[in-house]
């Protein structure tokens, strides 16, 4: 089950990963979730976007692709799928949040094109200030 995998991942990969039943209680009408498969339908990763219909703004809540993937291009090739879907639902921007000491994801979401915004300190339950980082997509 996708679900399962999900949130294996989830607790596998992510420092705050979410309880099963807010995996549960994601709706299609405020959230997107995109999946990157392998060419043998293998999860690879995922991404998940906190959307209103009354908006043009996402909130990239999560993602993450395996460590096997990262580095070599096919993360990028994802993200840039990803804002194609984004226009389509007629968003103009992206913000996200990201621990200020997680340089690799940082660095990432730089190359994707984000700016940094503000940082917002003590954003974390463990203490860590956090980020704030924004992408036009128009």
């Amino acid at each position: 089950d996708t679900l399962k995998q999900i949130i294996n991942l989830d607790h596998l990969y992510i420092p705050f990963p979410w309880p099963e039943q807010s995996w549960c209680d994601i709706s299609s009408d405020h959230h997107c979730l995109y999946l990157m498969h392998s060419k043998q339908s293998l999860l690879k990763g995922f991404a998940l976007f906190s959307i209103s219909p009354f908006d043009d703004v996402a909130h990239l809540l999560k993602i993450l692709i395996l460590p096997e993937y990262r580095g070599s291009g096919r993360a990028l090739r994802f993200w840039r799928k990803l804002e194609e879907k984004l226009v389509k639902k007629q968003m103009k921007t992206v913000y996200l949040e990201v621990e200020s000491s997680n340089t690799i994801a940082i660095s990432f979401y730089r190359k994707c094109g984000f700016e940094t915004l503000r940082e917002n300190k003590s954003y974390y339950s463990n203490g860590e200030n956090a980020l704030v980082m924004l992408l036009g997509l128009v």
